[in-house]
C-alpha cells in the first residue's frame, strides 16, 4: 500500500508498505480522506512527545471498512466509517472510572505502536470503529476528531445556556468549542483571534462578537458589554499570552478551562484566588465515545466543509507541510486524499 512517512525531522517520503494484517476483533479500513492537525506539524518538527519519526502518523480521517475480522458484530465491509483514535488499557484507575480519555497507558493513533492514516489502510479496534451516513462526506468526516475536543471541553466546563462564553482562538478547536456552544443554545459567544479570515468564519457559526486581538483591547471591550467579565472562558490556542489574561477576562467566580497546550509557566494563582478570586480552572483533554455522537450531529447540522481550507492528494504532503509551516494562519484543515 501507498503510505507518507515521516523518516526524519522535516521530512516527509512517500513509501510502499505492506497492508497491515487484522485479528479477531478488528477491522481493516481503507483510508479515503485524513486531515492535518497541529500535532502532525509539531510530529514534523521532532516536538511531539509521542509521535516521533520515523512513523506513518495522522489520526483525523475517514474510509471504508475494507475488511471484517472474526468475532465483530454491527459491521461489514463497505461502511463509512472513521475512529475513535486512542487504545486505553480498561484497567486503570481512570479506565473504571470512565475517564478513559486520561489513561496513562492509552495508545494513540499515527504512532509507532498504532501505524496511522497517512497510509492507505489501518486496522482498528472494532468497538472504536464510528460508522457515519452517506450525508456526510468523507472529507467532512474526516473532521468528526477536531470536533469531539470542542464537544468534550464544553462537558468540562458544565456550560449553560444563559453563560456568557469567551473563546481565545479561533483555530480549529476554537470553532469546534464555538459550535458546540452554539448547538447546546448558548447565546452570548464572544471569540478572539489575530486573524480576521478565521473571525469571518467564527461568525459563520454564530459567534454573537468577535475581536481581532491584535487590533482592540480584548478586556476593555468585554467588559464594556459583561460588566463581571465571561463566566466561562476557553482558552483554545497554546499561546502563552492567552493563559496570562485568562483570569483577568473572567469573573471573580467564573470557570477557565484550558484546551490549547502550553506547557510554560503562565498562570498566577493570585489571578485565581486569595485576594478577592474564586475563579477555578479546569483542564479538557480529547474525547470519550459519548462526543463523538454529538460531534456526528455537529456534522450533519453545520456546513462543516467551511473548515477545509484546501484538499490535496497525499503525494503533496511535504510541500503542504512547509506551506502551513509558512502561512499558517491561510489553514485551518487541509484534507489528503488517497
Amino acid at each position: 500500500m501507498k503510505a507518507a512517512l515521516l523518516e526524519k525531522e522535516k521530512s516527509f517520503k512517500i513509501v510502499d508498505v505492506p497492508i497491515p494484517k487484522i485479528h479477531s476483533g478488528e477491522v481493516l479500513i481503507e483510508v479515503d480522506s485524513v486531515a492535518i492537525c497541529g500535532s502532525e506539524i509539531h510530529a514534523f518538527f521532532g516536538q511531539h512527545p509521542f509521535r516521533k519519526a520515523p512513523v506513518i502518523t495522522g489520526h483525523e480521517f475517514s474510509g471504508l471498512i475494507s475488511e471484517v475480522g472474526e468475532n465483530v458484530k454491527g459491521l461489514k465491509k463497505g461502511m463509512r466509517v472513521t475512529n475513535e483514535p486512542q487504545i486505553s488499557c480498561g484497567k486503570c484507575f481512570y479506565c473504571k472510572s470512565g475517564k478513559y480519555n486520561i489513561c496513562p497507558y492509552r495508545i494513540s493513533l499515527g504512532t509507532k505502536k498504532w501505524q496511522g492514516p497517512f497510509g492507505n489502510y489501518i486496522v482498528s479496534p472494532a468497538n472504536l470503529v464510528i460508522p457515519f451516513s452517506d450525508k456526510i462526506s468523507f472529507e467532512a468526516a474526516a473532521l468528526i476528531e477536531p470536533l469531539t475536543v470542542g464537544v468534550h471541553a464544553l462537558k468540562i466546563g458544565e456550560v449553560k445556556k444563559d453563560d456568557n462564553v469567551l473563546i481565545l482562538g479561533a483555530g480549529m478547536i476554537g470553532l469546534s468549542i464555538l459550535m458546540s456552544a452554539k448547538f447546546l443554545g448558548v447565546r452570548n459567544i464572544i471569540i478572539t483571534d489575530l486573524h480576521d479570515s478565521r473571525l469571518e468564519i467564527a461568525k459563520y457559526f454564530g459567534a454573537k462578537e468577535i475581536l481581532n486581538s491584535s487590533e482592540k483591547d480584548v478586556k476593555e471591550e468585554l467588559f464594556q458589554n459583561y460588566k463581571l467579565g465571561a463566566d466561562i472562558v476557553f482558552i483554545a490556542t497554546g499561546n502563552k499570552e492567552a493563559y496570562m489574561q485568562s483570569p483577568l477576562l473572567s469573573r471573580r467566580d467564573g470557570k477557565i478551562i484550558g484546551v490549547g497546550i502550553n506547557t510554560e509557566p503562565c498562570i498566577r494563582p493570585t489571578d485565581m484566588g486569595g485576594i478577592g478570586y474564586e475563579r477555578k480552572y479546569f483542564s479538557s483533554n480529547a474525547y470519550i465515545r459519548d462526543d463523538f455522537k454529538r460531534a456526528l450531529e455537529l456534522l450533519e447540522k453545520n456546513n462543516i466543509e467551511k473548515l477545509i481550507s484546501e484538499v490535496r492528494p497525499i503525494e503533496d504532503i511535504q510541500n503542504i507541510f512547509l506551506e502551513i509551516v509558512s502561512n499558517p494562519e491561510k489553514f485551518l484543515r487541509v484534507i489528503l486524499k488517497f
